[in-house]
């Protein structure tokens, strides 16, 4: 996929998966293709996106760098270990992060300058049938608020947790809100409240 055809692009469970991140910086400040500034900066891009999402930096690869802003195209990879998030929930975590001014991505010196993440279609397709698998496994019926800490890992809590709440339309307690709240209700719920083991 590439960042002009973005909109045509489906993802597949366990594939890598390619995800656009703008920066509201100027293009300059990437450095030029092929110069110690440009590595520099793909490096503390990668290590924001993982420190963000708990993933291991070797996750995460750049694929390009555009201008527009900055339009960074990261590729996520698989996890090695079955706790870590598949690579949909890790760019849908990003893309709520990313509209977050209080967000843990937004809280680096570099992605700080985040404005939106795009992902390829078929993301929230994927993400509902891993939930899907994730509520069968855990047990079926029970609320995500009971269901998911039962899960073995902090990671793998979050990535039930936020994606059943944001299912809903948003946590049960809150009252009514605006549809674009809902990815940083449900994280902040989720994260502060829900999935609080190490």
């Amino acid at each position: 996929c590439t960042a002009a055809a973005k909109g045509g692009c489906m993802a597949r469970a366990e594939s890598p998966l390619s995800l656009w991140l703008t920066l509201a910086l100027p293009f300059e400040s990437a450095g030029v293709q092929g110069t110690p500034e440009r590595a520099k900066f793909e490096v503390e891009v990668v290590r924001d996106v993982a420190a963000a999402t708990a993933s291991s930096p070797a996750r995460f690869r750049i694929l390009s760098v555009l201008p527009g802003s900055i339009i960074v195209e990261i590729q996520i990879s698989a996890g090695i270990s079955a706790a870590s998030l598949s690579p949909a929930a890790v760019a849908s975590l990003l893309a709520a992060q990313a509209s977050d001014p209080t967000s843990l991505l937004r809280s680096f010196s570099l992605t700080a300058a985040a404005v939106s993440v795009s992902l390829p279609a078929g993301v929230a397709d994927l993400l509902r049938r891993e939930a899907a698998a994730v509520a069968v496994a855990a047990g079926g019926d029970a609320g995500y608020e009971d269901e998911c800490p039962r899960l073995p890992a902090r990671s793998s809590c979050l990535e039930c947790c936020t994606y059943q709440c944001e299912s809903q339309g948003g946590p049960l307690d809150a009252p009514a809100i605006h549809p674009g709240q809902v990815p940083a209700l449900c994280l902040r719920k989720c994260s502060a409240e829900i999935c609080v083991k190490p």
